[in-house]
């Protein structure tokens, strides 16, 4: 019996490394989504401790210069947390693109996977049918032998 041979498998071999590299980009890419997902948590808490503190200060009668160092912090963090958000949003829309170009990449080597298992079936049949021919010779030749 002959060797089935896929004149594209090395394309095909491409566009898995492609697709295994996509995989790849998209789990770094959600790495950093996730890092920076934690930083804004951690400076939101911060802020929630920080304005906590000058409630605790406020109720507690504390000197108004601690009140004022609570009031000029929290506008530095607020800053700091529409940074990090407009990280945030920067890291999700990567992932995004890093999904849109796996979703690509997978789609390519799933054509190719589905030509794959086509030109086997066809293969198959084409082996069947010689393998009927070589057995409807063989008796032939003895009926015709006897």
């Amino acid at each position: 019996m002959a060797k089935f041979l896929f004149k594209l498998q090395p394309l095909l071999n491409v566009r898995k490394q492609v697709e295994d590299m996509q995989k790849n980009e998209l789990a770094k890419a959600i790495r950093v989504l996730n890092l920076e997902k934690s930083k804004l948590e951690l400076l939101n808490k911060d802020l929630d401790q920080c304005a906590a503190g000058m409630l605790r200060e406020a109720a507690a009668g504390t000197c108004a210069w601690k009140l004022k160092e609570y009031g000029s912090y929290i506008p530095v963090l607020n800053c700091k947390i529409e940074l990090q958000e407009e990280n945030v949003n920067k890291s999700q829309n990567n992932v995004d693109k890093e999904r849109e170009k796996l979703v690509k990449a997978v789609k390519e080597r799933k054509i190719l996977d589905k030509l794959k298992e086509m030109r086997f079936l066809e293969f198959l049949k084409e082996q069947d049918l010689m393998e009927r021919k070589a057995t409807d010779e063989v008796a032939a030749y003895k009926f015709y032998e006897n």
